[in-house]
Order: structure tokens, then sequence, then C-alpha cells
């Protein structure tokens, strides 16, 4: 019990350091960014909720801040079923700051559990722009704000999230090459209903179906079974850098470590949480004005959201073995690979899939060669690295799944094509100017 406590104490001072890992400048929504990360790492959101707890707060605020700048476009009746937003009476003068912090707090506070984090950050926030805001000012801002969000929430609310709480318990089957619980927790599956929620921006998940493109196998000879082989190998063979980038790109919110017979918890961020990341480091790189920070923002998110609904759809459609099922079956009985296997089928690859879309959406906003250092995981143990573009850094982390030993190379591969479409899709069908 002692160890569970301190153990729960070093999550908060975790969750703490976070929001100071980068120095935030005035633009507050980079302190949003920071706060609902830690209250995700702490209470271990998976990364499809992450996902969606990130994208309708920072859609909140961009719809707000528009009202400022007549070169934005507003993302109603290009985000699916997004409409009837409310419009700033235009005999009354506003503080569209002022109304866009109260628009995300009010829908952040709505997704995380640690409301009272919202809370405070929203009084902070609030007191900082009180004695400088008229007061007549003041109080229609904060009125439209909360306007703006309420029309998100029930724009969210019909997006079928909480109807996939209801569903029945996923029952796995026992059919050759079907996907099972695996070692060391025998975890139940995750989310198996995600794929059924309201994309953000793309029509139909079907559109973007990525089938398993090998026949499972134990015949030695197969293709399946030399894709086993060579995760296998490679665990076998690992260098150390190999290594660092598998870790690096771990990005399990939750962890469960064993000391003897004590369970330990472990938090880090989630695959969601480490792109947003990327994406505050390069608006804090360049400066980024508020209205552009709340369009980066936005459009990654809605990019790991889609991206995450999709490639959902295709693991639980496809309900393919992982790695160390089959390997402990069919080749070494007490093999375990380096990373602890997420509970829920193999196929395509999830970190794939996001940061090939997440890449996709920040190389159109910023460029194709854009060198950055991604510093997002220091307060997390692991050094920052370098990388040469967005789709470097994407590439990076879609091959550290196979070195960890957590998905087959077809995995990978097929997650990257199904992310890329799903970008490209976005960024040549939405228009923000």
């Amino acid at each position: 019990m002692i160890k569970k406590f301190i153990s729960f104490l070093l999550l908060i001072v975790i969750s703490r350091g976070f929001s100071q890992t980068v120095e935030h400048s005035e633009n507050f929504l980079h302190e949003w960014n920071s706060t609902l990360t830690s209250a995700m790492v702490v209470d271990g959101f998976s990364p499809k909720l992450a996902s969606r707890t990130y994208t309708y707060p920072f859609i909140a605020a961009y719809e707000v801040l528009i009202n400022g700048d007549k070169n934005y476009k507003s993302f109603q009746n290009q985000f699916n079923a997004l409409k009837d937003l409310p419009k700033a009476d235009t005999s009354l003068k506003y503080n569209w700051e002022v109304a866009a912090i109260q628009a995300t707090a009010i829908v952040g506070k709505k997704l995380v559990y640690r409301e009272d984090v919202c809370d405070s950050l929203l009084l902070e926030q609030l007191n900082k722009l009180k004695p400088i805001v008229d007061g007549a000012v003041f109080k229609n801002s904060v009125e439209y704000g909360k306007q703006m969000a309420l029309a998100i929430l029930k724009w969210a609310k019909a997006d079928s999230y909480a109807q996939t709480k209801a569903l029945p318990a996923y029952i796995y089957t026992k059919a050759p090459g079907a996907w099972k619980p695996t070692p060391p927790e025998f975890r139940p599956a995750c989310e198996p209903n995600w794929g059924t929620l309201r994309p953000f921006v793309i029509k139909s998940v079907d559109d973007y179906r990525n089938p398993v493109p090998v026949k499972f196998s134990t015949d030695s000879a197969s293709e399946f079974y030399k894709l086993a082989k060579q995760v296998y190998d490679i665990d076998k063979n690992r260098t150390s850098e190999q290594t660092t980038i598998a870790k690096f790109w771990d990005d399990n919110p939750d962890l469960i470590t064993f000391t003897g017979h004590d369970m330990v918890p472990r938090r880090q961020m989630s695959p969601a949480a480490h792109w947003m990341g990327i994406a505050m480091i390069i608006c804090l790189n360049e400066k980024a004005p508020i209205l552009q920070t709340a369009e980066t923002y936005s459009l990654v998110g809605v990019a790991l959201a889609d991206g995450f609904i999709a490639c959902f759809k295709e693991k639980y459609s496809s309900n393919f073995i992982r790695p160390v099922t089959f390997i402990q079956e069919n080749m070494d009985q007490d093999w375990i690979s380096l990373l602890v296997t997420p509970p829920f089928p193999e196929h395509p690859s999830g970190h794939s899939c996001i940061s090939a879309s997440a890449a996709t959406v920040l190389t159109k906003l910023y460029g194709a060669n854009y060198k950055f250092t991604d510093s997002s995981e220091r307060d997390f143990g692991y050094e920052p690295r370098t990388f040469n573009s967005f789709m470097d850094a994407a590439n990076e982390s879609s091959i550290s799944r196979v070195y960890g030993g957590i998905h087959f190379m077809t995995g990978v591969t097929g997650g990257a094509v199904q992310g890329t479409a799903i970008g490209k899709y976005i960024v040549e069908n939405i228009y923000t100017r």
C-alpha cells in the first residue's frame, strides 16, 4: 500500500513537471495543451481517448478566435456534422482571447476526469486578463465563450463515444491467427468499438480499409512465418540505437511493472500526446500567434483522431495475432518483447497510422524539410531526438514498433499507408485560410 501511495505521489510530481517543460510565452493554448496532457497522463488515458480529448477543446478555441481575423475560415460545414455554431453579436465588443479561454476550459473540463486542474488554469488565465479588459467586454467575452463551448459539446455528444461504453464486452475468438490477450498482464481488448465513432473529417472509415496482406501460417517456409522470424531476429540482435528508438516512441500510457508481488503503475505520454507535444514545440519555435496555434492544434488533433478511428476499425476487422503470441507458441516459449504489447489486435499499427497522418498535416502547415528537435519526452526520462522533417519522425515512430517487438513489418507499413492517406485527405479538403 505504501509503495502504491508513493507511486501516486510521483505521478503527480511528473504531471506537474510536464507543464513546465517549455516556456509557454503568453500563448494560453500551450498551457492548455500541457494541462490536458498532465491530467491524462496521471489517469492513464488510452491513446484513442486522448486524441478525442485534445481535439474538441482546440476546435472550440479556434472557432472563437477566427472572429478576430477574417482571413481564417471556420471548420463549420467542413467537419462532419459541425453546424449551427453561435455567432457573435456585432453590436457588442469582445476580447477574443478571453472568450477562447472560456470555451477551451469548459470543453476540456468535460473531457478529463480532473476537472479541478481545468478550473485552476481557467481562473489563473482570466485573472491575468481581467484587470486590462473593460468590464462589459470581459462579460460579453465570457458569455460568448460559454455559448461556443456548449455548441461544441453538443457536437461532441453526437459522435457515438458514449454509446460505445454501453456495448457488450469484446469476446475474442480462438481461430488460428486471431488476436488474443497478451502477456504479461493479459488485459482484455481495449476500445474494440472505437472504429464506430463519427470521424471529424474523413467521410467513411471504409475508404481506408487496409487488410493484412499476408496469410497466417505456422509453416516455417511461409511469408508470415518469415515476418515473425524477422521480429524475433531483430530482438535478438537489436542495436543500442534501435533500443533507444523503441523506448523513445513507446508512449504506453498505462504500464504496470512488477516488483516481487507488487504491481507498480508507471504513467507516460500516449502517442497522441507525443504528437501534440511536437505541435507545441513547432508553434513555439515559430512564435506562432494564438490563432495559428489554434489552427495547428486543431488540425493535428483531427489527424490523430481520425487516424485512430480508421485504424481501430481495421484492427478489430482484421483481428490479427500479435508477435509475442505467435513467437511464444511457435518459436520460443520464453520470448518476451522489449516493449509491453498493447491490448488490441496487431494490424495495422496505430503509431504508424497517427504519426503519418499528423506528420502529413504538419508538413502542409510548416514545410517538407522542417528540421526540429523533439524534447517532449524529456520529463519521462528520454533524451531529445532531432529529425530532418516531420515524415522523418513519423518513419522512426513507425519502425520503432518493430524494434520493440510488438508489430510485424506489414503492420507498420500498412499503418503508415493508412495514416498518410488520411492526412492527405485532411490537407486537401479542409481550408482554414
